[in-house]
């Protein structure tokens, strides 16, 4: 015996039979059988698995492409970013323990803000960040 628990109509609980619950699924299963094959001739297959498999030679072209790109990109801010030798009113200096780009560009008077002569130091030596280390070579750019 089956108690369907939750199911109670004034205090008393409904009793099914295992059999009468399988007789009553089958029954049900062949309505929505039958009402599926009949609905399936006015809806067409749409998405699914099939569309997704269109699309996966184009995301693939353009992932390569994207890859294809930021490779250029890199490849063109590499040869942006050589330094070139110090000019005719530059000098070339070796960093000494206890330098920073902000010592250095108040001890050459790079520009009259120390900010900007940073800024003048990164750009002219091609650094990303403010980190430099002892025996870099660094060229001073001539003072504006």
């Amino acid at each position: 015996m089956l108690t369907l628990s939750g199911y109670s109509s004034s205090g008393t609980s409904l009793v099914a039979t295992a059999d009468s619950m399988k007789s009553t699924t089958l029954s049900s299963n062949i309505s929505r059988s039958g009402a599926a094959a009949a609905s399936s001739y006015s809806f067409s297959r749409t998405g699914g698995i099939h569309t997704v498999r269109k699309l996966i030679p184009w995301f693939a072209a353009a992932l390569l492409f994207v890859l294809l790109l930021s490779t250029l990109w890199g490849f063109s801010q590499a040869n942006g970013s050589e330094v070139s030798p110090a000019g005719p009113n530059e000098r070339s200096i070796t960093v000494t323990t206890g330098d920073t780009l902000w010592s250095i560009a108040a001890a050459y008077n790079i520009s009259d803000d120390t900010r900007e002569g940073v800024f003048r130091l990164q750009k002219r030596n091609g650094l990303s960040s403010t980190t430099i280390t002892p025996g870099d070579q660094l060229i001073i750019p001539s003072a504006s």
